[in-house]
């Protein structure tokens, strides 16, 4: 016998919204959560920071590593920007009984593996380019369910701490990972190998906190042509401040993604520390980032909560990002280099963090809280992969392709517009 129409309502609303009187999440929730979150960054990051990076520079000449790490970039990014949209609308409607979020976090973390060997064990630019569009393809369907979680099963009352302790795993997963490759120095394989191994852990002690169920049939129209299409559009003049957030978080993601593309480059080449050295000073320069990742974050997370606004702290966050850039772009030594890394990881941390309170306050539809949560992934990778392609073109003003200073400030510039977008939102104070 079917359920009638209310209960099927009623089942959909509990299972995808979170209502206002809804129990808090338990503190080993929380902390399960967060440790899957800088796992995930973690096995991401650490190729992203420094191993690919390196990996590169292994197979071609030194005058080429630039555009053809740029290039394996974009392509990687371009598939999650691809990706993060169909994997949200696919979880959305997945019925497994291991549950919708559960499932693809499970087939992201393996394909994730897939590729990290594939990228390892490259013996060309053509192959690793390969490996490494697999790593972000898989990478985001984890990173899209484990996002919608916050939607699924965080009360509106907790987002702001919640999000806060998630922000700073960004930087402490760089961070673990730059260390874990110092440590690994010589050995590429284990270096894009051991930093993954804390995702599977962080699998097994989520699921034990986490009540996850499959998606409820009929809550959502069955997957057609036609809803592919329309998980990649949102009506920027119907849903304003959808459109809004999309575009600050673009502007911002471009910065931070320059940055953390070509600050090995900016090392070696503008700065003059060796190959054999780089990583240490990365893990260095990432260690101040943490620590003031870890204090903004988090501090910036629980008034969130108290003040309840989320706009100041992701315009604030974004001027971290254009401040810290331009320091970058002026610095003549390592100590300023660290200091605008720093503030460029504060930044980054705590947008990241808070921009998922105001994406979910801002969401065109809840029942597809993955897809639109995925749409905006698109604002992520879009930006991953727009700035090492044109990057090129900034790095040629004046100098023969290695004005690094100019690429720099014209990030900043980008940070500085993602600050002025997020002030005319309404949906979220």
């Amino acid at each position: 016998m079917g359920t009638t129409p209310s209960t099927t309502d009623a089942e959909v609303a509990a299972a995808l919204e979170p209502t206002p009187d809804q129990p808090s999440v338990t503190k080993r929730f929380i902390a399960s959560y967060v440790f899957l979150q800088l796992a995930a960054w973690t096995a991401l990051l650490t190729p992203l920071s420094v191993t690919l990076a390196l990996r590169v520079a292994e197979l071609v000449a030194p005058e080429n590593k630039g555009a053809q790490l740029g290039m394996i970039l974009s392509a990687g990014a371009f598939a999650a920007m691809i990706g993060a949209p169909v994997w949200g609308a696919v979880s959305d409607r997945t019925r497994a009984r291991v549950g919708r979020r559960k499932f693809w976090m499970l087939a992201g973390t393996t394909g994730l593996l897939v590729g990290l060997l594939i990228v390892a064990f490259a013996p060309s630019i053509p192959v690793m380019l390969v490996g490494w569009v697999l790593c972000q393809l898989m990478a985001n369907a984890t990173q899209t369910a484990i996002l919608s979680v916050m939607a699924d099963r965080v009360p509106e009352h907790q987002r702001g701490t919640v999000a806060g302790m998630l922000g700073f795993t960004l930087t402490l997963g760089t961070l673990l990972g730059t260390g874990i490759t110092t440590l690994l120095a010589g050995n590429l394989l284990l270096s894009f190998l051991v930093p993954w191994l804390l995702l599977p852990v962080g699998l097994v002690l989520f699921f034990r906190q986490f009540r996850d169920h499959p998606a409820i049939k009929g809550a959502l129209p069955r997957f057609s042509f036609g809803e592919l299409l329309r998980t990649f559009w949102v009506n920027p003049f119907r849903h304003r401040d959808y459109g809004l957030a999309f575009t600050s978080r673009a502007f911002t993601i471009f910065g931070t993604a320059f940055f953390v593309a070509f600050q090995v480059y900016f090392l070696t080449d503008h700065l003059g520390v060796g190959l054999d050295v780089v990583a240490a000073f990365v893990f260095a320069s990432t260690f101040v980032s943490a620590a003031l990742t870890v204090i903004v974050s988090f501090g910036c997370g629980l008034l969130s909560d108290r003040v309840r606004r989320r706009k100041p702290f992701l315009i604030a966050a974004s001027l971290s990002v254009a401040t810290g850039l331009v320091l970058i772009a002026t610095s003549a030594g390592f100590l300023q280099f660290i200091v605008g890394a720093g503030l460029v990881a504060a930044g980054r941390g705590l947008y990241v963090a808070m921009g998922v309170t105001v994406t979910v306050a801002v969401l065109p539809d809840k029942r597809k809280a993955a897809n639109y949560i995925g749409l905006m992934q698109i604002a992520n990778s879009g930006p991953q992969m727009l700035a090492p392609a044109i990057a090129p073109l900034f790095f040629a003003i004046g100098a023969a392709g290695t004005n690094y200073v100019a690429g720099f400030l014209i990030a900043g510039a980008a940070a500085l517009v993602g600050a002025l977008a997020m002030i005319p939102i309404r949906a979220t104070r």
